[in-house]
């Protein structure tokens, strides 16, 4: 039970900066995070838990940090200025909920390779990491689509 709550508050500090990220992604697209509530959910924990369970055993392998570290770098760079091309917010989506849960899978497991290393250091049991994942994952997004309805934000969760 304790390795489950180590993984959520792991996974809910370190993941708020990666939901604005996503949450950006989406509405760049045309959907909404409410619309597509369940299925992220359950793809990001997936995956995530999937992802934990593949780099559980790369882990010691030395200059992971670092190499995951300049990934990370790169990816955020890219991300920054691929967005200030394209400002716009797309109003109408223009691609299927298939598609759009691929695209946040790729962009979850370019900015979550740090939540992932640390969460396999924290548990090596698959159930308790998938729990800690799905509760974490699902309290941000439910707090942020609380948050957004609150204040009003335009092109938030409507």
């Amino acid at each position: 039970m304790s390795d489950i709550i180590k993984v959520f508050f792991m996974n809910f500090i370190n993941d708020l900066d990666n939901l604005l990220i996503i949450t950006a992604i989406i509405r760049k697209y045309g959907y909404t995070v409410k619309t597509l509530f369940l299925y992220i959910v359950i793809c990001l924990t997936v995956s995530r838990t999937v992802y934990v369970l593949i780099i559980h055993s790369f882990v010691d392998l030395p200059g992971l940090r670092l190499i995951t570290g300049v990934i990370i770098l790169c990816i955020s760079i890219r991300l920054a200025w691929s967005f200030e091309k394209n400002k716009r917010v797309k109003i109408i989506p223009n691609i299927s909920a298939l598609q759009m849960m691929l695209i946040v899978i790729a962009t979850d497991f370019s900015i979550c390779l740090d939540s992932v290393i640390i969460t396999a250091e924290l548990s090596s049991n698959p159930l308790f990491i998938a729990i800690g994942v799905l509760l974490s994952v699902s309290t941000l997004f439910y707090l942020y689509s609380s948050f957004t309805d609150i204040l009003s934000i335009p092109h938030g969760f409507n």
